[in-house]
């Protein structure tokens, strides 16, 4: 049951939740094998990596909670209580929070990973997924599978902005690097939403196919010359 993905800063391991073994595989990017199973949690769904590779966290949505793993060591260090089934993990690295969308309890909560405290929880819509960050505007994104829409944090504020109506049942979100674009991946109509994050208005719906799925990172800079 492999589900959430991420990779280490040296691009030297991949890190893969697997939902029904309750750990996460660590690769070696290199000859591809499997280099270690680190047992994290139940149903471990999203994974951020710390971007010195000290930490993962690893959302185990059937344990209410994100356990914290020493790369080093190979092991659960930490585990810190969130809102119900946790799922979607966004790592702010400028403010030094992690972000944790919690499907049951409908809202996202504010880890300090530093003290590695929850320290506030935020309403959202109905089952929120993913989150988004969007540095440049002070913001994020959260898409809503059950409300049909992405609600919009002022990351200063923790509270919400705005709440934007897209396809049915989004799943995935992803800020477009070159452009000032969020991208929100629609599973039952089969479009991405592409949202404005100036204006936070849909500007375009693309037609992308039946069972439209996405989680993690899905967008990557465009290369030189293309």
């Amino acid at each position: 049951g492999p589900l959430a993905i991420d990779i280490s800063p040296d691009d030297k391991h991949v890190y893969v939740a697997d939902w029904y073994r309750n750990s996460v595989f660590v690769i070696d990017t290199e000859n591809h094998d499997v280099v270690n199973e680190i047992h994290t949690g139940k149903a471990p769904a999203g994974i951020a990596v710390s971007p010195d590779n000290r930490h993962i966290y690893v959302a185990n949505r059937d344990d209410n909670a994100v356990a914290v793993v020493d790369v080093a060591a190979a092991k659960v260090v930490d585990i810190i209580k969130v809102g119900n089934a946790p799922f979607g993990l966004a790592l702010d690295n400028e403010r030094g929070y992690l972000y944790c969308a919690n499907v049951q309890s409908g809202d996202i909560s504010i880890v300090d990973i530093n003290t590695r405290k929850s320290i506030a929880r935020i309403k959202v819509g109905m089952f929120p997924y993913a989150i988004g960050i969007d540095a440049v505007n002070d913001r994020l994104f959260v898409s809503n599978q059950r409300s049909n829409d992405v609600s919009v944090i002022s990351r200063s504020a923790l509270q919400v902005e705005r709440t934007i109506d897209v396809g049915e049942y989004p799943e995935g979100i992803g800020l477009n690097p070159d452009q000032p674009h969020m991208y929100v991946a629609n599973w039952f109509d089969g479009t991405v939403s592409v949202i404005d994050t100036g204006s936070l208005e849909v500007i375009e719906t693309i037609e992308s196919g039946e069972g439209s799925r996405a989680y993690g990172r899905f967008f990557s800079p465009r290369p030189e010359g293309y």
